[in-house]
């Protein structure tokens, strides 16, 4: 298993993760992220050669708080590849990134009936804040 920050290279292997994981964007708006963006760390798993998973972390800086943190928001390993250890090594990777650009506190959110993920997640040493998720969307 290789994991590893995702580059420019891994566009075609990122996007069809993304599909498979049913999110919508362009391979364009992907390229972009990578190129551009400097509030976002993207880790890549590959099994073989195949890319098996990808996890992403948004950057948050806030007038609100001292100190960044990481908005987990991505974590994606194909299902012929779960239960291996791939989403733990994402999620460690981007932990890895993150603390190397001194950023040392995260949040992730998850559906309540994604028992697995949770599973994972407090294996990692994550625990539930409380917290409620709202979402809305306006057009």
């Amino acid at each position: 298993m290789e994991v590893r920050l995702a580059t420019i290279k891994d566009i075609d292997a990122l996007f069809v993760l993304n599909e498979l994981f049913e999110n919508t964007t362009t391979k364009e708006a992907m390229q972009n992220t990578i190129q551009e963006n400097d509030r976002e760390i993207i880790c890549i798993a590959y099994v073989k050669g195949i890319a098996a998973g990808y996890c992403t972390g948004l950057i948050i800086k806030s007038i609100c708080y001292r100190q960044q943190r990481i908005d987990i928001e991505t974590l994606y390993v194909r299902n012929e590849y779960r239960n291996q250890g791939i989403g733990q090594a994402l999620i460690a990777c981007l932990e890895k990134a993150a603390a190397a650009a001194g950023i040392y506190h995260f949040h992730i959110n998850t559906h309540q009936v994604n028992i697995a993920a949770q599973t994972l997640y407090r294996r990692m040493g994550y625990a539930p804040t409380g917290e409620i998720l709202l979402d809305k969307t306006i057009v």
